[in-house]
């Protein structure tokens, strides 16, 4: 079987999201990834920075004046039989004897003393460095190995973590330099493009300065995407790990919630004005339950729209009433639940076909008869169960053979409606954008993807030495106003998609706009903090 060709990916407009990556099946690779041998898992903390910070350690003992002419003119240098150019720790290890006596021939006695001591305090911490050869045995012996030397190793390890700080960006810059001294430059197309290593690093704000940098970490990163299976920068920070602990600010815990913008007052005129939506809300939602009740010929279109619209107002009505629920992860929970509805009821109502409305409802009712099935089958598997999975099979089956009869019940174990993914619903509904801005990055926190981690469960180790990687943490969480308009958006796009069934020409939603105007009012959204009057309560 053939692979597949990489196809590049163009929207109609040529504008897409992914404009110039290559799609390969489900997958879109970016532009430098198309020209193959290039490590996706490329990280300037985790794999680059060990290898050039021995560039790092020459700055640091000489000084970035001597440093910029030193560091091109050790990278140039190579034997006759190297293939690439010579550049990371991990290249310079690998030089013979003969060859590394060559090297350190062409160094200057007090050039050789100032990395030597330098290099040697370093070497004391991290004896597998590729370059210790560099220092003579003596002054290694010799050199100080206590806290005060540890701490500033920690202190030059975290001025270059930031790649586009103004030192990590110095030592790209020599780095970049030496790879054009040894011949191995990168041709640009025009000379005015080229960056210019005396502005980056004399005047590093300058609007040129800010496109040459990022020029030149374009080109370096590529080069520096060999390096992801670097042994030594896994030592590196291996080596880290053991002599010095890690460093978080606040243990980890249940996190604490801090009240923010709503104070004990405003918890209750939140309360207040909650009730205040629903009760009109549920006005709203009779008026459009009476016109269901004209449709006798197709109740399931009645039964799962207006059950569609109350999840919704239960969903907002605890969200404004409790803002707790504003709380990640809570917050995306409810928000895709309420994105999710909204979707299939306005293709539902976008279609208005009876068979849509019944597939619905028999694909549901197929669920419970597939949970009798699997009920059965634990009480039959294991004894200790037998009494309360049968227990719970046979309440589903009076209530499924109440609405139809189990034994001609299809169990539907595709997507549910027609075999069509959510996405495809939004596309044909015209609501794409509520799928992928708001629903697709919302699933990825309630299914625990990296990101939604990253974010309410992870924080980077403070010990520069350990690689920024993460701890176990639960940070502080504050109560948000915005996932309260939020819910109350869906709630109300819901609202208007069914209502139009019966008054197409209606855009307002009475209920949501009256408890915004209330909101807007009384500073819900954290302008102020209003004390409560003496009746405030209802």
């Amino acid at each position: 079987m053939t692979k597949p060709k990489r196809k590049k990916n163009r929207s109609p407009e040529g504008t897409g999201p992914l404009e110039g990556h290559f799609r390969e099946g489900k997958k879109f690779y970016p532009p430098l990834a198309h020209y193959g041998n290039v490590a996706p898992g490329i990280q300037w903390v985790r794999w680059c920075l060990p290898e050039l910070f021995w560039i790092a350690l020459v700055v640091d003992a000489v000084g970035l004046r001597v440093a910029a002419k030193l560091v091109p003119k050790i990278i140039a240098w190579r034997p006759a039989t190297a293939e690439s150019v010579t550049l990371y720790a991990s290249d310079f290890g690998r030089l013979a004897d003969n060859e590394r006596s060559q090297l350190l021939g062409t160094l200057d006695a007090p050039i050789k003393d100032a990395l030597g001591e330098s290099f040697a305090t370093f070497t004391k911490f991290y004896p597998g460095f590729p370059m210790s050869w560099l220092v003579p045995e003596r002054a290694r012996d010799d050199a100080p190995a206590g806290m005060e030397q540890l701490e500033a190793i920690k202190h030059l390890v975290r001025r270059h973590e930031d790649r586009r700080g103004y030192d990590a960006m110095a030592l790209q810059v020599l780095a970049w330099v030496g790879i054009g001294s040894a011949g191995a430059g990168v041709k640009y197309p025009s000379a005015d493009l080229v960056p210019d290593p005396n502005e980056l690093l004399l005047n590093p704000g300058s609007r040129r300065s800010k496109r040459d940098a990022s020029s030149l970490r374009a080109v370096l990163n590529f080069q520096l995407a060999k390096t992801n299976e670097s042994a030594w920068a896994q030592a590196f920070w291996e080596q880290g790990r053991k002599i010095s602990e890690c460093v978080i600010s606040v243990p980890s815990g249940g996190g604490e919630v801090t009240m923010n913008q709503f104070g004990e007052p405003m918890l209750r005129k939140l309360m207040v004005a909650g009730r205040r939506f629903a009760a009109k809300a549920g006005e709203e939602l009779n008026e459009i339950h009476q016109a269901f009740l004209l449709d006798a010929g197709n109740p399931a279109r009645g039964e799962v729209l207006m059950g569609m619209l109350q999840r919704q107002l239960t969903l907002a009505q605890d969200v404004i009433s409790n803002p707790f629920y504003t709380l990640p992860p809570w917050a995306e929970f409810v928000e895709r639940a309420m994105v999710e509805t909204y979707i299939r009821a306005k293709w539902l109502v976008h279609r208005d076909r009876k068979e849509d409305y019944e597939w619905f409802v028999n694909y549901g009712q197929g669920q419970v008869k597939l949970r009798i099935t699997q009920l059965r089958e634990l009480a039959k598997r294991d004894p200790e169960l037998t009494e309360a999975a049968t227990a719970e099979a046979e309440i589903l089956l009076k209530w499924l053979d109440s609405q139809h009869f189990e034994w001609l019940q299809v169990v539907d174990v595709g997507m549910g409606t027609h075999d069509k993914s959510l996405r495809d619903l939004a596309i044909e509904a015209g609501c794409a954008e509520q799928h992928s801005l708001r629903f697709q990055w919302l699933s990825g926190v309630v299914h625990g993807h990296w990101h939604g981690l990253v974010r309410d469960n992870l924080t980077y180790c403070q010990n520069p030495l350990h690689g920024l990687h993460r701890l176990p943490y639960a940070p502080e969480r504050a109560l948000q106003a915005s996932v309260m308009l939020n819910a109350m958006e869906a709630y109300g796009a819901t609202f208007l998609a069914i209502r139009r069934l019966s008054k197409p020409d209606q855009t307002t939603c009475a209920s949501v706009d009256a408890w915004l105007k209330e909101g807007e009012e009384n500073y819900f959204w954290g302008l102020a903090e209003i004390e409560p009057e003496p009746h405030d309560e209802e």
